[in-house]
C-alpha cells in the first residue's frame, strides 16, 4: 500500500530524525514542520544576503557555508563578509611569513628548470680539454687511414669486374661445338682417303677434301667471325686470359708492398662489414703479400673486388669526418689550446 503524504512536502533526513524524536515525545507533527520550514526560509535568506555581498566584491574566495554544531542539530550557518575577509586574510601569500601554499601556481616554476639544465648544459673548461683531446686523436687515426689506404681511390671498378668475361655455360657450349668441328674433318679427311684408295669419282673425292679444309678454317677466328657472331672456343678462352691478367695487373698495382687488403683493417673497427669472414683468408694472404698468387679464378678477383668497394665506402666516409673534425678543431676549440 502506498504511503499517502497530505503535505507533499519534501523532507530531509535531519528533520525526519527530529520528526522522530519529537514524536517519541508526544509533539505536534505539525508543529514541527512549521519549524522546519521557518528554519528553511531563514537560511535562504541568509544564503541570497551573502551571495549579494559576494557579487559586490566584499566576500571573494570565501567559503559560503560553515559547518556547525554537527552534533548537536545538524544546522549550518552562512559565512558573513567580516569573515570572508578575514579567510582572505589568513590565506594571502604576501603576508609576512608565509609561503606559497601548494594551491597556487608559481609563475616562475617553468623557467627556473630551463635557466637551470641551460647553466648544467654549459661545459665546464676541462671537460672541452677532454673532447678536444678526443678529437685531435681522432683526426690523427684518421690521418693515418687516409695515407695508408690512398690507393683505394685508383681503383677501376671495371677491370676487377670483367664484365665480358665468358660464362663456364659458354665455354662449354663452344668447346662442344669445336670437338663437333674437328670430328667433321677427320670424317671428311678419311672418306676422302678411301675414295682416293678406291678409285672412286674425283669430284666427291674433291668435295670431301674441301669440306675439311671449310671445317679446318672455321676454327680460326678471323674466318669464324664472317659467318657466325659467336666466338670460338679457343677466342674464349684468349679472352679470359686477357681479362685476368688486366685484373692482376691492377690487383698488383693496388696492393703494392704493405699489402691494400691488409691496410684496409684498421677501418674494421668502425665498419663491421669489413671483418667478415668470407675476407679473412684474403687479407691474410695479403698481410703475407701471397695475394697474387692465390688469385687462380675468377671468384677470386670479383672477391677482392667486393671487399675492396666495402672498403672504398668506409674510406670516403672516414674523409668527410676528417673534414667535420678539422672544422670543429678550429672553430669551437680555437681558443683551448693548439690544434695538433
Amino acid at each position: 500500500m502506498k504511503i499517502h503524504n497530505p503535505g507533499d512536502i519534501d523532507l530531509s533526513p535531519t528533520a525526519l530524525r527530529q520528526l522522530v524524536e519529537q514524536a517519541s515525545l508526544n509533539l505536534d507533527p505539525r508543529e514541527v514542520l512549521a519549524q522546519e520550514a521557518a528554519h528553511r526560509s531563514q537560511a535562504a535568506t541568509q544564503k541570497q544576503s551573502l551571495e549579494q555581498s559576494l557579487q559586490s566584491g566584499a566576500g571573494r574566495n570565501a567559503p559560503a557555508v560553515i559547518e556547525q554544531g554537527a552534533r548537536s542539530g545538524g544546522s549550518r550557518e552562512i559565512a558573513s563578509p567580516e569573515s570572508a575577509a578575514a579567510w582572505r586574510e589568513r590565506r594571502s601569500p604576501d603576508r609576512a611569513g608565509e609561503g606559497r601554499r601548494s594551491y597556487e601556481v608559481d609563475p616562475d616554476a617553468g623557467r627556473k628548470p630551463a635557466e637551470a639544465s641551460a647553466a648544467s648544459a654549459a661545459p665546464t673548461p676541462e671537460e672541452r680539454e677532454r673532447e678536444r683531446s678526443r678529437l685531435a686523436r681522432r683526426l690523427k687515426l684518421i690521418q693515418q687511414v687516409i695515407a695508408e689506404c690512398q690507393a683505394l681511390e685508383l681503383l677501376n671498378v671495371e677491370a676487377l669486374q670483367m664484365s665480358d668475361y665468358p660464362t663456364p655455360a659458354q665455354m662449354l657450349l663452344a668447346k662442344r661445338r669445336s670437338n663437333l668441328l674437328w670430328l667433321g674433318v677427320l670424317l671428311c679427311l678419311g672418306v676422302f682417303l678411301t675414295a682416293l684408295m678406291a678409285n672412286l669419282n674425283p669430284w666427291v673425292a674433291g668435295s670431301l677434301l674441301g669440306g675439311a679444309v671449310l671445317l679446318t678454317a672455321l676454327q680460326i677466328g678471323p674466318v669464324r667471325s664472317l659467318l657466325f657472331s659467336d666466338m670460338s672456343y679457343s677466342g674464349l678462352q684468349a679472352r679470359r686470359k686477357s681479362l685476368e691478367s688486366a685484373a692482376l695487373n691492377h690487383i698488383r698495382m693496388l696492393e703494392g708492398r704493405n699489402g691494400l687488403a691488409y691496410q684496409c683493417q684498421m677501418m674494421s673497427a668502425e665498419f663491421e662489414a669489413l671483418r667478415h669472414r668470407q675476407f679473412t683468408r684474403l687479407v691474410m694472404l695479403s698481410r703475407k703479400g701471397l695475394l697474387l698468387k692465390a688469385m687462380r679464378h675468377a671468384g677470386a678477383i670479383r672477391l677482392y673486388l667486393r671487399y675492396m668497394m666495402l672498403s672504398r665506402a668506409a674510406y670516403l666516409s672516414l674523409k668527410r669526418d676528417y673534414v667535420t673534425i678539422n672544422h670543429r678543431l678550429r672553430t669551437e676549440f680555437g681558443d683551448v689550446g693548439d690544434n695538433d
